[in-house]
């Protein structure tokens, strides 16, 4: 993952808007996953694209561009079928971009100490 984006923002906002951006992003990613997951379980393809879609802008807005990819496949994805197919490479991507940003948003608040 490049985290390029997330240092851009850092120069941008300052390290304590960036580790909130974090915090939040972290905690909504999670969200997203769940709601998704629950949409599976019944079917609602609208409405599991529309949760991929939102994931896959955060995501994009964070950096994090393979996970928005993943997120873009699952939110095109036609049938119930397909779609769990694809979404274990999502929770994968999430897992990835939850371990690189978690340890981000520790040195963001050791440095904020």
């Amino acid at each position: 993952m490049d985290l390029s984006e997330l240092h851009m923002l850092v120069e941008a906002l300052g390290e304590e808007d960036v580790a909130g951006l974090l915090e939040i992003f972290l905690g909504d990613s999670m969200d997203q996953l769940d709601v998704m997951r629950g949409h599976l379980d019944t079917g609602d393809m609208q409405a599991l694209g529309r949760a991929a879609h939102t994931l896959k802008g955060s995501s994009l807005n964070m950096g994090a561009a393979e996970l928005a990819s993943a997120c873009a496949a699952l939110e095109k994805a036609e049938d119930v079928d397909t779609a769990r197919g694809l979404f274990p490479a999502v929770e994968a991507n999430a897992a990835k971009v939850r371990e690189i940003f978690g340890a981000e948003l520790t040195k963001l608040q050791a440095r904020a100490a």
